[in-house]
């Protein structure tokens, strides 16, 4: 049951939605326990990420 549990949080993460909701769906006191239980990133999340900072960086040019 756990790993379900685990795993739906991490999901819910990767598709971005607000962490704020996963803390409610998971009905955490507060939002530190959900942040540094549950925070995982996936390969295709990290690649967006270095996309989207890259984009910046090359905006600011």
């Amino acid at each position: 049951m756990h790993d379900l549990r685990h795993g739906a949080a991490s999901l819910m993460l990767a598709a971005k939605v607000d962490m704020k909701a996963v803390q409610e769906t998971l009905g955490h006191a507060n939002i530190t326990t959900t942040s540094n239980t549950y925070t995982l990133v996936y390969p295709d999340v990290a690649a967006a990420a270095a996309d989207a900072a890259a984009a910046i960086v090359l905006r600011a040019r």
